[in-house]
């Protein structure tokens, strides 16, 4: 179970054809992020529709942005990996630390893109960073609504084979 929640998460995330020719799991992390960030990169460039000066100070600070989201990209995949390691053996003890691990880095997820859009908001104009945060959401909404796709619900107690409390 805990290789196909990752496989399928990897995959949600860049697509059968570059999931393919990864090697290890490592592989396919890398893959998958730099397959991702081009993309996402793409998509950003296109729907802000910057001038040449407000690219020149918004690239940098979107890199930035996506440096830090890379970290909390990178906790999301621990946190599932850990979800897939105890799914068939899950206690109360363990689903109720993972729950507040999700919404411990939904939290940090928030924090990041209102902290960068208040720098583009002072950098260059609220309008621009309202739209970068519009379009960053857009895109993340996607990204979870394909690993939510992917990863099953939690099993219940009957499933893990655990009398039901009377």
């Amino acid at each position: 179970m805990k290789k196909q929640i990752v496989a399928l998460l990897l995959l949600a995330l860049v697509g059968g054809a570059q999931l393919a020719l990864a090697q290890t799991m490592t592989d396919v992390g890398n893959v998958a992020r730099a397959g991702f960030r081009t993309e996402k990169s793409a998509i950003m460039a296109k729907a802000m529709g910057l001038t040449e000066s407000q690219s020149k100070a918004f690239w940098p600070l979107y890199r930035a942005y996506e440096t830090e989201s890379d970290k909390l990209l990178d906790q999301r995949i621990s946190l599932l990996r850990s979800f897939a390691d105890h799914y068939d053996a899950m206690t109360d003890k363990r689903a109720s630390e993972l729950a507040r691990e999700a919404f411990k880095l939904d939290r940090g997820r928030a924090a990041l893109l209102e902290k960068t859009y208040k720098k583009m908001g002072k950098e260059l104009s609220p309008l621009i960073a309202v739209r970068f945060a519009q379009v960053e959401r857009q895109i993340g909404t996607l990204m979870d609504l394909e690993i939510m796709r992917s990863v099953p619900l939690i099993a219940s107690q009957k499933e893990l084979g655990i009398p039901s409390p009377k």
